[in-house]
């Protein structure tokens, strides 16, 4: 069976963490494995995770003691994670996966012959009503890297990629400033990289 890894950064996410987590256990077709590093929370995020961690396989927690931010917090989990895996992902805390989110993004980058797929996003209000689309079906989406960096719409909750491009995004040579995940986050820098490497594709 194909194998994920998906990668969360966690910050006060108590809410609606289980939620989550909970529809990233349930993805079918896929065998997950998840990457969880929270990034100093105040709330009762930690003991969720610890919870997850202590029942369920291939669930891996980072408690860590530095604050980074959301973006190098992102990368730091891309640097940790072990590349065994056949595909990786994104999560957000506060989402809501479909269950065959992971499975169908494979299948697109193996039909494209794709490194990075990235996707619209269906908005929800706190009580997880639909709200609609975030990008309207006409709506031109930035996929050159200038356009990423000015503006970015490929959100880094909806991004699965292959093992090829997590390799090139682990390269020690290549890593992104701490400065520069500052101001522009992880999924502009994956992005944008993927552009270069002529291997973006995005499912409106």
């Amino acid at each position: 069976m194909t194998t994920v890894a998906v990668m969360m950064s966690t910050y006060n996410g108590e809410r609606f963490l289980r939620e989550q987590l909970d529809s990233i256990l349930a993805q079918e077709d896929v065998c997950v494995s998840i990457y969880v590093r929270d990034d100093c929370s105040s709330d009762n995020t930690r003991k969720i995770l610890r919870e997850y961690a202590d029942r369920c396989d291939r669930f891996y927690v980072d408690l860590a003691q530095q604050n980074l931010g959301v973006g190098n917090s992102f990368m730091q989990l891309i640097y940790d994670t072990p590349a065994k895996y056949d595909y990786f992902a994104f999560s957000d805390q506060d989402d809501i996966w479909e269950p065959r989110k992971l499975i169908e993004a494979v299948s697109v980058l193996r039909e494209k012959n794709a490194l990075l797929y990235g996707s619209n996003q269906e908005c929800v209000d706190k009580d997880g009503n639909s709200l609609g689309l975030r990008y309207s079906m006409g709506t031109a989406v930035n996929t050159n890297p200038i356009g990423i960096l000015e503006r970015n719409m490929i959100a880094g909750c909806t991004m699965v990629f292959t093992k090829q491009f997590f390799s090139i995004l682990q390269d020690e040579a290549h890593r992104p400033s701490t400065a520069l995940l500052r101001n522009r986050i992880h999924d502009v820098w994956v992005a944008m990289v993927a552009s270069v490497h002529d291997g973006l594709t995005y499912d409106k």
